[in-house]
């Protein structure tokens, strides 16, 4: 665990580095996270015959695309110093289908790892992008759909999987799972179930019930099993302007920092912004509508312009000689 965050708080303190806004996903994953190393604190120190079950505090982020849910919970895993491991779960088959298995997944995750690097995957997080995928399609992709679910629904619960042809076992009883998804079908049926009906229904309807989220997950598609194994639910939401300026500015591994960090030791100056270049690429990035992944994008669209006035020159810079 990094220094200075064996709390909840210094958890959310570390992500706060890193992450802009989203403080209730980020309170939801320092807590899970907390509690995630704090049961595997319990195994280490408790012989097997003598341990109690402790419940995983499996977490699920609902939200739209570009918000961060990866790159959170990957923060998360590198500030309790664990194994992160991310799965496209729109990716992934049945097992014996073709396509790539829950366990063909994992084989390709240990290869060419160590004896100690298998052993902290066991007691990692992994992270399982792209669910509300397994949610939706006609009658026969949701057929497919529900066999993957329950191949997952085996690995969450915790079992043993033989890989490698049988010569490497891998207990998955100590991960930590995070799902993420849009679920923006989820949202919409929300939205349409309080819109007013109109002719001779056009009287004010009862107010609708609100439904649990597990029940809302699976009436959206979730497998009612799966969503048992769901202990904590939290949203992310699309960032804002000020958002954007904020990670640029002053998250810690910014796109920013790293072209002051080329600057400095490659050209040898000192990158500057002013306040209204940072708007301007700021304005951009959100017009992108792809979040903060399109930050990249904008701040690269500005150095085009940027180097070509500085018209900097590389012909006495140090250059690896490939010869």
């Amino acid at each position: 665990m990094t220094n200075n965050v064996g709390t909840v708080n210094g958890i959310k303190e570390y992500l706060d580095m890193y992450i802009a806004g989203q403080e209730e996903a980020k309170d939801v994953l320092a807590t899970a996270g907390f509690l995630h190393y704090s049961r595997n604190a319990y195994k280490m120190a408790v012989e097997l015959e003598d341990q109690v079950y402790l419940r995983p505090s499996n977490t699920l982020i609902l939200g739209p695309t570009g918000c961060g849910k990866t790159y959170m919970v990957q923060t998360l895993a590198e500030c309790l110093g664990m194994h992160f491991m991310e799965i496209n779960a729109n990716a992934l088959s049945e097992e014996g289908w073709k396509g790539s298995s829950i366990t063909e997944t994992l084989e390709g995750e240990i290869k060419g790892k160590t004896e100690a690097e298998i052993f902290n995957l066991q007691y990692g997080i992994v992270f399982i992008d792209e669910f509300d995928k397994l949610c939706v399609g006609n009658e026969q992709q949701r057929a497919h759909n529900l066999g993957v679910q329950n191949s997952l629904l085996k690995v969450i619960e915790g079992t043993t999987l033989k890989l490698g042809n049988e010569a490497t076992e891998i207990s998955t009883h100590n991960m930590l799972f995070v799902i993420g998804g849009n679920f923006e079908h989820m949202r919409v049926a929300q939205e349409k179930s309080t819109k007013p009906s109109i002719g001779f229904n056009n009287a004010p309807s009862a107010p609708v019930k609100t439904q649990s989220k597990h029940a809302e997950l699976i009436a959206a598609g979730m497998s009612r099993e799966l969503a048992g194994r769901i202990s904590m639910i939290t949203e992310v939401y699309n960032l804002n302007k000020d958002n954007l300026r904020e990670i640029l500015t002053k998250s810690k591994e910014s796109v920013l920092e790293q072209y002051k960090e080329l600057y400095r030791v490659v050209y040898g100056k000192e990158l500057r912004l002013t306040r209204a270049e940072v708007t301007e690429i700021v304005d951009k990035c959100h017009s992108l509508g792809i979040g903060a992944r399109g930050l990249q994008t904008a701040l690269d669209e500005f150095m085009v312009k940027r180097i070509k006035r500085q018209r900097l020159d590389l012909d006495n810079l140090w250059y690896p000689d490939y010869s």
